[in-house]
């Protein structure tokens, strides 16, 4: 799938859009084991971020899901998967220069034309290469889905997350996140079928609290995380093979 997702990032200091163009990808295989893949880019029009008016790679990443449980099956199903994997460094203004590992769980359970989704993502974040880059601590990210098929054309899903950003425990960098950031974000899908292998999908976050430091989230670079800078509105095209 291909995504274009527009960012308004509004704080005392900074004012303007960031947006990022997003490549994700899902290959299933017979043997209870699937790779999740991401790749995106960004462009801003704040000096303050970059100084390049064209667009920058960002951070690739790549999860391993296992599929640890399974009950029933089809319009009645139940999976619970696990994921392992990384968020790897760049050198762009806009990507950040860490590497992070990410554990996380997920179950869906099926009813019919409705399912329901939790899960829970830890983001070991590593120590940034770039100084100018603010340092923070682990994130975490504890979600639930909602989705309803409409129709064989039209399906419609909300995703409720809260975000938790530690706060940096370094003694010697200058740029640290000083307090945990916590906030919450809601985001409303709506998936249109567009023929047997296409799909298109239109999407907008909200976030529900404001946090303490906008300006430090800024220096730390998770563009490629929906809400943690304010609302955006996203477009995109799904392909399956």
């Amino acid at each position: 799938g291909m995504a274009y997702k527009s960012i308004d990032v509004k704080s005392d200091e900074t004012y303007g859009k960031v947006n990022v163009m997003e490549v994700k990808g899902h290959m299933a295989t017979n043997f209870n084991i699937f790779l999740d893949f991401k790749y995106w880019q960004a462009s801003s029009n704040i000096e303050s971020l970059t100084t390049f008016s064209g667009s920058q790679e960002g951070n690739p990443e790549v999860l391993l899901g296992f599929n640890w449980l399974q009950f029933g099956g089809g319009e009645d199903g139940t999976s619970v998967d696990l994921l392992f994997g990384g968020r790897f460094s760049s050198s762009s203004d806009l990507a950040s220069s860490r590497t992070d590992k990410i554990f996380g769980i997920e179950s869906v359970k099926r009813f019919y034309t409705f399912a329901l989704g939790l899960g829970y993502r830890l983001y070991m974040t590593g120590t940034p290469a770039d100084a100018e880059e603010v340092d923070i601590g682990n994130i975490q990210k504890l979600y639930a889905t909602f989705g309803w098929m409409v129709s064989h054309d039209i399906s419609f899903e909300i995703e409720g997350a809260v975000y938790n950003i530690g706060n940096s425990n370094s003694t010697t960098r200058a740029n640290i996140l000083e307090s945990k950031e916590s906030f919450g974000t809601i985001s409303p899908k709506l998936n249109l079928r567009l023929g047997s292998m296409v799909g298109l999908g239109l999407g907008a976050t909200f976030r529900t609290d404001k946090v303490t430091d906008t300006e430090k989230l800024i220096g730390a670079r998770l563009w490629d995380m929906s809400g943690v800078y304010g609302s955006s509105i996203q477009a995109g095209l799904d392909i399956s093979i």
